[in-house]
């Protein structure tokens, strides 16, 4: 292939497959060595680790599966719950179940050293 860019001849279908080969070579290069090197942050520290957990907080049920998790995630290194629940808008017309059940999660949050994040998305 070489030979035939530096003698201005034509390049044959040979060099045209070398070079498309080069190409796709030089992508790969370009597009996944870096997710190579970041494959040594891995066992680095990371300052925030969070986890989103988008669940309905007026079921005693799914309290007590968001506690569990919290406390899995807490072991594993997270800092920060990303908690999301339609109901977090209209928390004041939801009675005190909903009231309560939204405590226990935040005092387990407190109780842990973690965080609370409330995702809340709509109307004032």
């Amino acid at each position: 292939m070489f030979a035939s860019v530096l003698s201005g001849s034509a390049p044959s279908g040979q060099g045209r497959r070398e070079s498309k080969m080069s190409r796709v070579i030089c992508m790969f290069a370009v597009l996944f060595l870096p997710l190579a090197r970041g494959a040594g942050l891995a066992g680095e520290r990371l300052p925030q680790r969070w986890v989103y957990l988008q669940t309905n907080l007026l079921v005693d049920k799914n309290v007590d599966d968001a506690l569990a998790l919290l406390d899995r995630a807490r072991k594993a290194g997270y800092t920060h719950p990303a908690v999301a629940d339609s109901k977090f808008t209209r928390r004041d017309s939801m009675g005190p179940k909903y009231v309560a059940n939204c405590a226990r999660l935040r005092q387990a949050c407190t109780r842990h050293g973690i965080f609370l994040a409330a995702c809340v998305c709509g109307p004032p």
